[in-house]
Parts: structure tokens; sequence; C-alpha cells
């Protein structure tokens, strides 16, 4: 995947391109936090509702989250049909991105071999 530069400048980023590729990401992240809500209502079920108030809570943040997820990779779609061609540095939007996995997603190289995760975990 990646996201594309301008053919005459390699150290620049398209914002459409860019503003895509996080929809997805947000997307994708949304479908993921889906799936761990039903797998931790599930999970509760068959521990006969120890704290229900409590299940209820979590239940609910991991809607929210999921939602926002939806809402905001919602935006960035919209936002990227919607831009100019207008460029701006890799090297600075790379900065603000603090997880290797989807920095590589993102800013692969053309050429470059996609290596897969070690299965380490930043913590930050």
């Amino acid at each position: 995947m990646g996201i594309d530069t301008p053919p005459h400048h390699p150290n620049k980023l398209v914002i459409r391109e860019t503003l895509s590729a996080a929809s997805t990401e947000l997307c994708t992240l949304a479908a993921l936090s889906k799936e761990i809500q039903w797998a931790i209502s599930s999970l509760l079920e068959k521990a006969q509702h120890p704290d229900l108030s409590v299940e209820l809570q979590i239940l609910q943040d991991i809607d929210r989250l999921q939602q926002t997820l939806v809402d905001l990779g919602n935006i960035m779609r919209v936002l990227s049909a919607n831009s100019a061609f207008d460029s701006m540095d890799r090297e600075t939007l790379m900065q603000t991105v603090q997880l290797e996995s989807l920095k590589a997603r993102l800013f692969v190289e053309k050429n470059a071999a996609f290596e897969p995760s070690d299965g380490e975990i930043t913590w930050l």
C-alpha cells in the first residue's frame, strides 16, 4: 500500500492520498474494535456476569471507541475526496506517527520489501 508521492517531489506526500490512507486505517481499527467488543461480550456471558454494571460500562466504552473510529474514518474519506492535490513534507508527517507498524504501512517506499512484524509490542 503506502502513500504515493508526487513524481517530481519524492520527499512530499499528496494530502488527498494521505487522508485516504488514514481513512482506511481508521476503518480497519473500527472493524477490529467491533470484533473485540463481541469477543469480550461472549467472554463475559460465559463468566456468568460477575459485575454487570462494570461489564456494561466496558462494552459501552468499546462501542463508543468503535463508533468514533468509524466517524473519523468517514471524515477522512470525505476530506480526501474533496481536497486539492496539495502536498506536504513526508518527514514532517512521518515524525507524528509513533506506531512503527502503521508507519511502515503508510510510508513504505515503492521498492522496499515488506517486513512482517517481529511480534514485539511498542509500549508508550
